[in-house]
């Protein structure tokens, strides 16, 4: 990512913005604990999280701050309607998929299924790339190419190209597919369990400012999806990708903005100083 920048926005109209001072991101679980009148207790802690994004932006010249207009239009739709995405700078290298579509075998103990229908759970088999314990397994009953259950949304920043692949397995015309906005879909490879991680599939962002992953089928024939893990990595384009290890969910699905967006100004000051905080909460994958 350029320095001192950051891309985000919506589907229809993802841009450049100033990069925060600061962000605290804030993964947030269902808790509940008790404790009981003889000593000792009782917790539980949900495996599933929900991101929040606190981001402040420097007391600056009025006019001056380039980029912190752009959460103002984004808080008030003036960017068009829908979710909000981002590019975590910190995990564009590492894995841009959320924690569940990373390792989809987390369905089984509690996260969103992001299939149409309930999947069933098989042990990943035996590898030394550290991929997860227990992969799913969709039966496709969806229209020919329409999207079964959910899809996976990534902006891609111009001078950028998203990098996609995966380990799982298909039977039929079953498939995990890329559709760029206005073009049409694309197979993403899927390895054996036993094969080293690979992101053969790619996207420019220098073409395409978004694009969808999801499962479907290409004819009407019976058909699966079998996934253990997917990766995802968006870098300069000509950067290759470098992943030896299967690598966590670090992504985060559409959000919206709790309280808005809007800069404090400081009209009395001399000269006028302008300042702005922000909060990004992520609802997408359980609306």
């Amino acid at each position: 990512m350029p320095a001192g920048q950051i891309f985000v926005g919506t589907v229809s109209r993802p841009v450049w913005a100033q990069s925060p001072a600061s962000v605290n991101r804030a993964p947030v679980f269902r808790e509940e604990s008790m404790s009981f009148g003889a000593g000792g207790g009782y917790a539980e802690q949900s495996k599933q999280f929900q991101n929040n994004f606190e981001m402040t932006w420097p007391l600056s010249l009025l006019g001056s701050s380039d980029g912190i207009e752009v959460f103002s239009s984004l808080a008030s739709g003036e960017y068009g309607p829908g979710y909000v995405y981002w590019v975590d700078p910190l995990y564009a290298k590492f894995n841009l998929f959320n924690r569940v579509w990373a390792a989809p075998g987390l369905i089984e103990q509690g996260w969103r299924n992001f299939g149409g229908e309930a999947p069933t759970f098989s042990d990943v088999g035996a590898n030394s790339f550290a991929k997860p314990a227990r992969k799913a397994t969709w039966t496709i009953a969806s229209a020919v190419d329409a999207v079964f259950g959910r899809a996976f949304t990534f902006i891609i920043p111009p001078g950028h190209t998203l990098h996609l692949g995966g380990s799982g397995s298909v039977t039929g015309t079953g498939s995990l597919r890329v559709k760029p906005v206005g073009a049409a879909s694309a197979a993403i490879a899927l390895s054996s369990d036993a094969a080293a991680p690979a992101l053969t599939t790619t996207v420019s962002g220098s073409t395409y400012s978004s694009a969808i992953v999801y499962m479907t089928r290409t004819s009407a024939v019976a058909s699966t999806v079998t996934l253990a893990s997917l990766w995802a990595q968006i870098l300069p384009t000509g950067t290759s990708p470098i992943l030896s290890r299967h690598l966590p969910g670090n992504g985060t699905t559409g959000m919206i903005f709790a309280g808005g967006a809007m800069p404090e100004n400081y009209l009395l000051a001399d000269p006028p100083m302008s300042s702005m905080f922000a909060k990004l909460t992520e609802v997408e994958a359980w609306a």
